[in-house]
C-alpha cells in the first residue's frame, strides 16, 4: 500500500488551525473545509462541520476511559482499564489494547519553562483494528474519536485534542475509508508522537512533568 501525501494526510493530525480565542473557549476554524471546533471545557468539545453539529466529550475514571459523540452520529467508545477491551457503540464489538506507555507523573506548577522533546514513539494502528470501532460510513468525527480513543487507551492522553479531530476532518478521509474497507491487519496508520518535556519552577524548586503530542502521520 503506498505511503500517504504527509503534506495532504498529516493534517489529520497535526495542529495547524487558527485559535481565536472567546468567552467560550478556544475556537479552531478551518474555513477551506467549513469547520469549526470550539472548546467547551478542557474535556468537552463542539465540532460544526457544513453545518451540522456533534459534541465530544472524554471523561476518565480510575476504571475506564469515555470518548462520547452526540450529534447526527451519536455514539461512544468505552475503555474497560480491567479487561483492557474498548468497546464502540458504532459497530458492538471490541478489541483489546494493552497500555503501553510509561507511567507520567504530574506536577503543578506555576511557572513553565520551554518545552523539550525528549523522545519520539511511533504506533501503529491497523485497519483491521479500526474496523472493529467503525465503519467508511461513519462520520469523520467518529473515526477521529475512535483514533484517539485508542491512543488514550494505550496510554498516550494527546493534548489539544479539538484540534487533532479539526485537523482529522479536515485532511484526505478517503485514504482511511477505503482503508476500512479493506480491514487489512497488515496495512494501517502509522501515528508519530512526541514526548515533551515540560520544566516547572514552584516555590523555588524544579519540577518535570511530560505530556504527548501528535506530531505526524502516515500510512503502512
Amino acid at each position: 500500500m503506498k505511503n500517504m501525501n504527509y503534506v495532504g494526510i498529516a493534517k489529520l493530525l497535526v495542529i495547524i488551525m487558527t485559535c481565536i480565542c472567546i468567552a467560550t473557549g478556544p475556537v479552531y476554524a478551518d474555513t477551506e473545509n467549513n469547520i469549526v471546533a470550539t472548546e467547551v471545557c478542557e474535556n468537552e468539545y463542539i465540532i460544526e462541520e457544513n453545518g451540522e453539529a456533534s459534541r465530544v466529550t472524554f471523561v476518565e475514571t480510575d476504571n475506564y476511559i469515555k470518548t462520547e459523540i452526540e450529534g447526527t452520529d451519536s455514539g461512544y467508545f468505552l475503555y474497560d482499564k480491567q479487561s483492557k477491551s474498548l468497546y464502540s457503540s458504532y459497530t458492538g464489538k471490541s478489541i483489546c489494547l494493552e497500555d503501553d506507555s510509561e507511567v507520567l507523573k504530574v506536577v503543578n506548577g506555576s511557572t513553565v519553562q520551554p518545552q523539550e522533546v525528549v523522545d519520539t514513539i511511533y504506533k501503529k494502528i491497523s485497519y483491521a483494528d479500526l474496523a472493529q470501532l467503525v465503519s467508511a460510513t461513519d462520520s469523520a468525527v467518529s473515526k477521529a474519536s475512535a483514533i484517539l480513543s485508542i491512543l488514550n487507551a494505550k496510554g498516550f492522553p494527546i493534548k489539544s485534542k479539538v484540534g487533532i479531530i479539526v485537523d482529522m476532518i479536515s485532511g484526505s478521509l478517503s485514504i482511511i475509508n477505503s482503508g476500512l474497507k479493506d480491514a487489512s491487519p497488515k496495512h494501517g496508520l502509522k501515528i508519530k508522537i512526541n514526548k515533551v518535556k515540560v520544566t516547572k519552577h514552584q516555590a523555588g524548586q524544579v519540577f518535570h512533568t511530560y505530556k504527548y503530542v501528535i506530531a505526524g502521520i502516515s500510512n503502512y
